[in-house]
């Protein structure tokens, strides 16, 4: 990863300084799938270049959603659409492409274009700047846009995978999940439990961020009335070692 410092002449020697330094006029975007997930060092990082770069930031845009919606439907990426359209900046900066997408390669060079025609440029921390203006250009969006989409193929791939050796694993810890997927019954208990999918991916995601067991017990606990803490602790416990590794 480069230095902030001089962060933009570095990925972009051929732009010149009056480009970005000195006040130019620039929007950040910000976007989480989640929201529990940490959207402040993506913030802390940005306004850590913005700063540095002496640029003049003048608006921020802070968005949940999941980066494979289409962005007709993520209305805070519209909003920073129709503000690049009104003529306010000159970049909008993202943390990295799959920021801005990752939902296919052709949307995500379908939303340089936009940008680019509106007279605004693209930059990332992770890439530099995102054009279509060579076809080199074209190819390197292409290809961030590829990883990024193959990163949410893997994402899902291990999540997959995590829920087949889950329902082993809760298995061997005396418990049996229903072909539902919404039942876990503790076998001799009295009752099930109802646990959706949703749920079953929280609980791996809330570990994979470090969250003690009673932290996320207490907080499915608080989604679903039927779930003991007893309970969750014992499902958390059996795949605590899946959950690391997602």
């Amino acid at each position: 990863m480069v230095e902030t410092t001089d962060l933009i002449q570095e990925l972009e020697p051929n732009e010149t300084n009056n480009t970005l330094l000195g006040g130019t006029k620039i929007a950040l975007f910000f976007r989480i799938s989640r929201e529990n997930e940490d959207i402040e060092k993506q913030k802390a990082l940005l306004f850590d270049i913005a700063k540095r770069s002496n640029l003049n930031v003048l608006r921020t845009f802070e968005e949940t959603y999941t980066g494979l919606a289409e962005a007709s439907k993520r209305s805070k990426l519209q909003e920073l659409i129709e503000f690049a359209r009104e003529g306010n900046i000159q970049v909008v900066v993202f943390r990295a492409a799959d920021r801005i997408t990752r939902r296919s390669i052709l949307e995500g060079l379908s939303l340089i274009k936009i940008f680019n025609d509106l007279g605004v440029k693209v930059w990332t921390y992770s890439e530099g700047y995102l054009k279509l203006d060579t076809p080199f250009d074209e190819l390197m969006a292409t290809i961030y846009f590829f990883k990024a989409c193959q990163e949410s193929i893997d994402i899902s791939k291990r999540t997959k995978w995590g829920r087949q050796k889950l329902e082993k694993e809760i298995a061997d810890h005396g418990f049996a999940i229903s072909k539902s997927g919404k039942r876990i019954t503790q076998v001799g208990g009295r009752k099930g439990v109802e646990v959706s999918q949703e749920e079953l991916d929280e609980i791996l995601h809330l570990r994979s961020l470090g969250y003690s067991l009673d932290t996320v017990a207490n907080e499915l606990q608080k989604r679903n009335s039927n779930i003991t803490v007893k309970v969750i602790r014992r499902v958390i416990e059996a795949h605590e070692d899946e959950a690391k590794s997602i």
